[in-house]
């Protein structure tokens, strides 16, 4: 009886060995290389979260600038009573102890943007208490504290017309800024002065506050 085994020599069995190998690390490989093509191609097409909305009709609306009414309290009108003569030391007295007549404009913000002013006087005339004795304007004078320390300045009511005017600035809105004057007749004017009317125009102008950085 032949009992003869047929063995694959050594070297032929490691060549197998390592093809086998071979085989599998290459496909490890492939796969390794299709999962990253497919993430590139994730990347590539914008696929992160994202989320977006429209609102329409929105506005823009304009603020106002609005000079409220003069006086106190927004009365609408300044007047000075019980004018008398009296020197210009007199009208500039600190405590007004020689009861310069006061005139009160006050300048109120009725709208919604912050502004700076400028007031100033116009077509003063003056008419005597009988209607028929013709007085001098020159002997109405005035007076007012030029920076709010206490520095008064004098002029004739017709001077301070052509040359002079009070201002302010900041005022924001809804508030008021009072702004007044003293008026007084020149120690000159005589009885005929008793009983004058005089009358002016008050002029002011805003524009809008601008914040210097």
């Amino acid at each position: 009886m032949d009992t003869t085994e047929t063995v694959a020599a050594p070297a032929e069995q490691s060549t197998k060995r390592r093809r086998t190998r071979t085989a599998i690390i290459g496909g490890i490989g492939a796969v390794a290389l299709a999962a990253g093509a497919v993430g590139v191609g994730l990347v590539g097409s914008g696929a992160w979260f994202s989320s977006s909305k429209d609102l329409a009709g929105n506005t823009i609306t304009a603020g106002s600038l609005v000079i409220g009414d003069f006086g106190p309290g927004g009365g609408g009108t300044v007047q000075a009573t019980a004018v008398q003569p009296m020197t210009a030391t007199q009208a500039v007295d600190a405590d007004n102890l020689y009861e310069a007549s006061v005139v009160d404009i006050d300048i109120t913000n009725d709208g919604d943007i912050a502004f700076d002013w400028e007031t100033t006087l116009a077509n003063a005339t003056i008419e005597a208490s009988d209607g028929v004795t013709v007085l001098d304007l020159a002997n109405v004078s005035v007076a007012w504290d030029t920076d709010g320390a206490g520095n008064w300045t004098t002029s004739s009511l017709s001077d301070f017309i052509t040359n002079e005017s009070f201002s302010g600035t900041d005022v924001a809105p809804g508030e008021t800024q009072p702004a007044s004057f003293r008026v007084y007749f020149d120690s000159a004017a005589g009885n005929d002065y008793q009983g004058a009317i005089v009358t002016f125009d008050v002029n002011a102008t805003a524009t809008q506050t601008i914040e210097v950085p």
